[in-house]
């Protein structure tokens, strides 16, 4: 088996992931993880200065699912893919599928930087260019609950 480990960073350990309906995210209400272990500390450490302390959750999943299961995968940031965050932060859209991998942003100029490309103010590259997806790593968003049931809970690290 061929499998991939995803982590999710919080403010609590999380051993049984779940769909949670909070305010917008990139692609909509989901359980959010990424393969990059550093990417989830970061996310960690920035939960944690509210409360809590700071864990990264980690899961596997094997790759083959992905054939299974209604996968939307952007490998690069692109203008669908752009078109789709835009949709989700603004509550207009809610994907239909079981999982969405893409990109992640830089989440500080990210609002901002949406809403002038929204608004026709910002072209599509000088949107990618604010947004800094060059410098993160990736995110899987668990958007259905027979994709979540494919991810295994395996440790809680405290960070």
């Amino acid at each position: 088996m061929n499998k991939v480990r995803l982590y999710h960073g919080s403010n609590v350990p999380v051993y049984v992931p779940e769909i949670r309906v909070t305010y917008p995210h990139d692609f909509g209400n989901a359980f959010y993880v990424t393969s990059d272990f550093r990417q989830a500390k970061k996310w960690a450490l920035h939960k944690a200065k509210y409360s809590g302390k700071a864990y990264v959750s980690c899961y596997t999943m094997d790759k083959e699912v992905l054939r299974y299961i209604r996968t939307l995968y952007f490998n690069q940031p692109s203008k669908k893919w752009l078109d789709l965050v835009v949709k989700c932060r603004q509550n207009k859209y809610q994907p239909n599928g079981d999982l969405i991998i893409g990109p992640v942003m830089d989440g500080r100029k990210s609002w901002i930087s949406l809403r002038l490309y929204s608004q026709h103010k910002l072209t599509y590259e000088e949107t990618l260019d604010r947004l800094n997806t060059h410098v993160l790593s990736d995110q899987w968003a668990f958007t259905g609950i027979r994709a979540l049931s494919f991810l295994n809970f395996c440790e809680v690290i405290e960070v």
